[in-house]
């Protein structure tokens, strides 16, 4: 079986150091090729590495080729290139953090419609957590948020539990609102 994990390898994520951990055991059973995004320096990986720049046609062709895809998801901007082939190329999507606010904030951003995103936001559940979002930092008033956010314990509810559905498409909070902007 042909498995390509999709995941950042930059030195900084602790989920890289992670996943890599599941590298070797996997590569036992499967043929297993692990795709990144081009920023930066990599980490040392066993398998071969694919570098990708965006969601171009060439890169979800590529993808669409092996058998199963494994899209690694956390709430960090490492993810921001990740999350629109999660939601182009079908796969199963490993979540590592309970909360992904900062990852459509952050895939928002650096698609340049994070005021859009805002915007809708503000119209589905309110100013609070539209400010949440565009700020990225929740206060102990915003009745949501993310998880790695320096607030207290309760604002840290997360959206999924506090105030947003979550999206049927691509798994993360905020309904039609986030997978529209994400992709």
């Amino acid at each position: 079986m042909r498995v390509a994990m999709v995941m950042p390898m930059a030195p900084e994520s602790a989920i890289a150091d992670v996943m890599l951990q599941t590298v070797v055991p996997l590569a036992t059973h499967w043929q297993l090729d692990v795709w990144t995004p081009t920023e930066g320096e990599l980490l040392t990986c066993p398998v071969p590495v694919h570098r990708f720049d965006d969601t171009h046609p060439e890169v979800i062709a590529a993808l669409e080729r092996y058998d199963i895809v494994v899209h690694v998801l956390g709430d960090s901007p490492l993810h921001a290139r990740i999350l629109p082939l999660a939601i182009a190329v079908p796969g199963l999507v490993v979540l590592h953090d309970a909360s992904m606010t900062n990852l459509v904030r952050h895939t928002a951003i650096d698609r340049g419609y994070l005021a859009e995103l805002v915007r809708g936001v503000r119209a589905e559940h309110g100013s609070a957590l539209a400010e949440v979002l565009r700020t990225g930092m929740a206060d102990d008033h915003a009745g949501g948020g993310c998880s790695s956010a320096p607030t207290s314990r309760s604002t840290a509810a997360c959206w999924n539990a506090a105030s947003a559905p979550w999206c049927t498409r691509c798994g993360t909070p905020g309904g039609s609102t986030v997978a529209h902007w994400a992709t």
